[in-house]
């Protein structure tokens, strides 16, 4: 992993440069208004006019590379464990948004 440093220091930095500051970001997408790493929070973070989301990429046991901010599973879906214990077959079966819950303000 440590390969991909130059690469993301490039966007970063590209980023700052194109976005100038200051410039809107958010964790994990939109995770007050969809489930945290997942496409539907990082429309609607798109849909607020972010203008750049972090996000984090786990491994699967077989190495697929899959948008998951912990170590395990436990938090966020309907599964338990470490994510690399599973292979990507196994993982299209967690929902992701199986322990989600809505915020209103």
């Amino acid at each position: 992993m440590p390969e991909l440093l130059p690469l993301l220091t490039y966007c970063f930095v590209f980023g700052v440069y194109y976005f100038q500051w200051p410039f809107s970001s958010l964790s994990l997408g939109s995770p007050l208004n969809a489930p945290e790493n997942t496409l539907a929070s990082f429309e609607q973070a798109k849909k607020e006019g972010v203008d750049l989301i972090e996000f984090d990429v786990g491994f699967t046991k077989d190495f697929v590379p899959v948008l998951m901010h912990d170590d395990d599973l436990d938090r966020t879906t309907n599964m338990t464990g470490p994510l690399n214990r599973y292979n990507f077959v196994e993982l299209e079966k967690c929902n992701c948004a199986a322990k989600f819950r809505f915020f209103l303000i």
